[in-house]
């Protein structure tokens, strides 16, 4: 259930919900919810009616404004999308090629939509989408930008230096996933049915100090058994030295079908 208080007549009025509701926003025309990974719910302040969005894939970071409806959808491609409910109709402003785990932050109005993406404190940029314009642009590469922040025409962020990278050594997971983990769920996961996972190698076992930045170049070998991973460690040391067979370039093996290219 989802109340909405009117502080100057102190009138209530509540709205049934058969679940609990994530990411509950208020705009002058309407309120908008999300459940479900890939379905928005808006509800008329004036008629009462509630109407959904049902998308193909995962939806986040939903900003509204009046009757208009923005936000990212992945994850076949990362890109903004647009809804205004007076024509009920799905528009595609742009896309990109980052993650939609990566994004921490987004502001948006009637006219841009911006978004920081956040790989560490050495990869931190702002993009701005114009949608008068119908462009993207990137603030700065040189420093790092983080959490944008819109009014009007306006944009406020946060700027500082740029880390820089530092690797004290090399680190090789010797493991399957399911003996050593390779990926966990990402801590902005819309649900336990639909959740989304970041890579555990580089931003767990090889960041010694917890700053998010890995401080040792990382590998994993896998295979079915310890012979499989013993072959793969003799192969990456003595790569130079091993003599050819026959004319193969590549050749995969598992236990019940085997593939050899030439």
């Amino acid at each position: 259930m989802i109340a909405v208080l009117d502080t100057k007549s102190n009138e209530k009025e509540t709205i049934e919900t058969p679940y609990l509701p994530q990411g509950v926003q208020l705009t002058s025309d309407y309120l908008i919810w999300k459940k479900h990974p890939n379905k928005i719910y808006y509800y008329d302040l004036a008629s009462k009616e509630k109407n959904s969005i049902r998308l193909r894939n995962y939806v986040g970071h939903i900003r509204a404004f009046g009757k208009t409806i923005m936000w990212m959808m992945s994850p076949s491609e990362v890109g903004v999308y647009r809804y205004k409910a007076h024509d009920q109709h799905v528009e595609r402003l742009t896309t990109f090629s980052e993650f939609i785990s990566d994004v921490k932050d987004v502001s948006a109005n009637e006219r841009y939509f911006a978004w920081d993406i956040d790989e560490g404190p050495k990869q931190q940029d702002i993009f701005v989408y114009d949608a008068k314009k119908d462009e993207v642009k990137q603030l700065g590469k040189r420093a790092v930008q983080r959490s944008p922040d819109l009014d009007g025409d306006k944009l406020v962020w946060v700027r500082g230096s740029r880390a820089k990278s530092q690797l004290s050594g090399l680190l090789t997971v010797v493991g399957a996933p399911h003996m050593i983990p390779i990926r966990r769920k990402s801590q902005i996961a819309a649900s336990d049915e639909d959740p989304l996972m970041e890579s555990l190698d580089a931003a767990s076992y090889a960041d010694n100090n917890g700053d998010a930045i890995p401080d040792l170049g990382t590998g994993r070998i896998m295979g079915l058994t310890v012979s499989d991973a013993s072959v793969l460690v003799a192969r990456s040391l003595f790569y130079d030295q091993l003599q050819a067979v026959s004319d193969e370039i590549l050749y995969a093996y598992s236990p019940t079908i085997s593939i050899a290219r030439t």
